[in-house]
């Protein structure tokens, strides 16, 4: 396994970062995450982090087939966990409470359980989707997630995006609530929701950086990121409390790192998904600025217009920036999805806890959907070289 490193927080901005320097050898298909509860039909994103030594699984919306008798709104379930073994990380042992239902990871507030329970309605209720897993500590973590209006298939209203404290052994997250005592979320309202596309900590020795990214679907350059950064190695109370807080972060303005949220601007030469998108470091394939092996890679669904807005494509593409903010390169095929009629698979998430091989061999999940509320999420193990 490889531990992420950024060589420089310094950006020399150039427009665009041309062709990368990689070239996918091998695409292997590893099929869905074993371990599920067989009363669990449906989950999706599988973002990722390192806890107690294991590999801690967070997961969106989880569909229940046999709910128990009497069920509400309230044994809803739109984020849960799951952990694995690094010897066998797509096997999952899950955590559930006596009654075989997964416990929701990120605890609703009474007023969100209240109204989904006066609505009583999937097409109609609030949700909170993780995005992220920031491992801040070999047994805490911070989980970044965005809270949902959820309207309709396919329509989703964006509400904001927070940060949930978990440790080692917890049934659920801990939402902070000490700036937000009513929502809890950082990012709301008129200021972007940075990591509603993610999140990605990135080390190296002098400080540690949290990235976090939020797509929009246009078709166009559409990816903004914001930082927020720590001494080397700070404790987790130290992230807790700079995380939780805007006032903490910069973003990219196209050239330089400012305070004003305002100023985002998206990332050059990029056109990702806003339900597909993540970043990692590779020790092997070649960075673009010094030549040298180390480079940040990214991987997201291929997004073609629809309507009035957009749906993913079949491709999932990768491209690679010596910063993690860009300018990204041209993009190449990574591996081709193959979704079941009249469904498209979505949430291409890497796993960099699982690089091997001196970063030739990478590993990817993505959600694919089967049927109505029936899905898996499916592994992708990817063979890359230099050119």
């Amino acid at each position: 396994m490889t531990e992420e490193k950024n060589e420089s927080t310094k950006a020399v901005f150039v427009v665009d970062n041309g062709p990368p320097s990689v070239t996918v050898v091998s695409a292997t298909n590893l099929g869905p995450l074993t371990g599920t509860p067989n009363n669990v039909i449906a989950r999706d994103v599988a973002a990722t982090g390192m806890l107690g030594g294991k590999l801690l699984w967070a997961f969106g919306d989880t569909f229940i087939n046999n709910l128990p008798v009497n069920a509400t709104p309230a044994d809803w379930r739109s984020s849960t966990q799951a952990h694995s073994t690094l010897a066998d990380p797509f096997s999952l042992t899950e955590l559930e409470d006596s009654r075989g239902v997964p416990f929701q990871l990120i605890p609703y507030t009474q007023a969100e359980l209240n109204y989904n329970i006066e609505k009583n309605n999937g097409s109609d209720r609030i949700a909170l989707w993780p995005s992220a897993v920031l491992s801040t500590d070999e047994n805490n973590a911070e989980i970044v997630y965005m809270k949902i209006h959820v309207l309709g298939s396919l329509n989703y209203q964006m509400i904001g995006t927070g940060i949930a404290h978990i440790a080692i052994s917890q049934d659920q997250a801990t939402r902070d609530f000490s700036l937000d005592s009513v929502s809890g979320l950082t990012f709301s309202g008129d200021v972007r929701p940075f990591g509603s596309s993610g999140a990605r900590l990135v080390s190296d020795s002098t400080h540690d950086t949290a990235y976090l990214y939020s797509c929009t679907n246009d078709i166009a350059d559409n990816c903004y990121v914001a930082r927020v950064c720590a001494h080397h190695c700070s404790t987790n109370s130290t992230w807790k409390e700079l995380l939780v807080d805007p006032a903490n972060y910069q973003t990219w303005n196209g050239s330089t790192w400012v305070s004003d949220l305002s100023q985002a601007k998206p990332m050059a030469h990029l056109q990702a998904s806003g339900v597909g998108w993540s970043v990692a470091w590779n020790p092997h394939l070649r960075n673009p600025d010094t030549g040298k092996h180390g480079t940040f890679i990214g991987l997201y669904n291929e997004i073609v217009a629809f309507g009035d807005g957009t749906l993913p494509t079949n491709k999932v593409m990768l491209v690679t920036a010596a910063n993690p903010w860009g300018p990204w390169s041209d993009p190449v095929l990574a591996f081709t999805l193959t979704p079941e009629a009249k469904h498209f698979d979505y949430a291409v998430q890497l796993h960099p806890e699982l690089t091997s091989d001196h970063g030739t061999t990478i590993y990817v999940t993505y959600a694919h959907p089967t049927g109505p509320f029936r899905e898996s999420v499916n592994g992708v193990q990817l063979k890359l070289k230099n050119t």
